[in-house]
Formats: structure tokens, C-alpha cells, sequence
């Protein structure tokens, strides 16, 4: 069995043969005729040896996988205050009363698509696969009144995780995204959005000072 490193270094292995191959033309550089193929064919020992120089990089820290950071959590996550990362996890854990079936169901769908947008994948392969961990896309029919029979704590920690993205989020495409859900969940419950200075405001407040360490 591969140990973890390992698995990371033969993915990465597989990425650069892959971008190697399609970018080689562009040089006008033809490659070999025996590893110009898709990953699976190129010989074992091609393979291996790829895989033993990634790992090796890997090791000497001259590389690092996915993540600059080195965390599950990508890079502009980290970059937040510690309560904004606290309530985006919170928001990652699928309600314990939703069933696991159909697998596009609205309220696993948002949790899904929320790792996508905060989370590192392990295997990026696996994104998008129905019913994975991680979605590449929100639900493609989102009524907030699909989550209406489910628990209101986890509703607000999806709401709540869902504003931080959509304040926070580097991609513009995806923050409008994100924020546009965020309205549709606040306004769902008849409440108003709250701003983006409001938010800051309330998570980077000193509780101790204001004596709200218990809400």
C-alpha cells in the first residue's frame, strides 16, 4: 500500500506528464513517440522514476502539494482571521438528518460545493464524481426552502459559511456566487443580509473587553 507522500507524488507525477505533453507542441518540441501517450500507458519505469524524483522533492521540501501552505484549508482561507476559518468549517459537515440518497440533493450539494471552494482536495480526481466529497458546482436548482425541514443550526452554519465566501473569496466569479446564496438564505428566514463590515465587526470582536464570550 502507497503511503500517503507517496500517492501525492505520483498525482504530481501524472499532472506534470500530463501539462509536459499538451504544452511540448507549442515549443515546437516533439517529444518521445514511447511516453508520448496518456499517463496509464507510459512505461512502468518512466512512471516510476517520475514518481521517485517528485517524492524526492516532496521530502526536500523544494516542491509542496497543492497547497503553498501545506493545510487542507486553500491558501485564502488561511490568510483569514481564525473566527472566519472557525465558522467555515463549521459550515463543512453535512447534516447528520439528510440522507445520503439522491446524491444531488440541495443540502448535500451546498455542503459539497463549500469544501470545493475552501478546501484542498486530496485527489483532485474525485471532484465533481456524483456523490464525492467535494462538487465543482452548487446545487443547479437552489430553493432555500429546500433546508427548511432541517435543522436551523445547520442551516445557519451553511448561511454563515456561505457569506465569509461570498465577502471573502478571491474569485470574483465565485463570490457572486457564493454571495447570491448567502441572500437567498437570510432572505429566506425574512431577516436582512448582513454587511460585510458588520460581519468583521462581529467576528473580530474583542469578547473578552465587550463580555460576549457566551452568547
Amino acid at each position: 500500500m502507497n503511503s500517503p507522500q507517496r500517492v501525492q507524488a505520483i498525482e504530481i507525477a501524472r499532472a506534470f506528464h500530463e501539462a509536459y505533453e499538451r504544452l511540448a507542441p507549442s515549443t515546437e518540441y516533439e517529444t518521445r513517440k514511447e511516453s508520448a501517450v496518456p499517463w496509464d500507458d507510459v512505461p512502468i519505469v518512466n512512471r516510476t522514476l517520475m514518481a521517485n524524483v517528485v517524492q524526492e522533492l516532496l521530502q526536500r521540501q523544494v516542491i509542496s502539494a497543492y497547497s503553498a501552505s501545506g493545510s487542507v484549508l486553500q491558501d485564502w482561507v488561511m490568510k483569514l482571521p481564525l473566527r472566519y476559518q472557525g465558522t467555515l468549517v463549521a459550515g463543512l459537515r453535512g447534516c447528520d438528518t439528510v440522507p445520503k440518497f439522491p446524491y444531488d440533493s440541495t443540502p448535500r450539494q451546498l455542503v459539497a460545493y463549500l469544501r470545493y471552494v475552501t478546501l484542498n482536495p486530496a485527489d483532485k480526481r474525485e471532484i465533481g464524481i456524483e456523490g464525492a466529497f467535494m462538487q465543482d458546482h452548487p446545487p443547479k436548482s437552489f430553493r432555500a426552502s429546500d433546508l427548511g425541514h432541517l435543522p436551523e443550526h445547520f442551516y445557519s452554519h451553511v448561511m454563515h459559511a456561505y457569506q465569509i465566501v461570498g465577502y471573502e473569496h478571491p474569485d470574483r466569479e465565485i463570490s457572486d456566487r457564493c454571495e447570491h446564496i448567502y441572500i437567498q438564505l437570510v432572505n429566506n428566514l425574512h431577516l436582512r443580509p448582513e454587511s460585510r463590515l458588520a460581519m468583521m465587526n462581529r467576528l473580530t470582536e474583542d469578547r473578552i473587553a465587550s463580555g460576549n464570550v457566551l452568547s
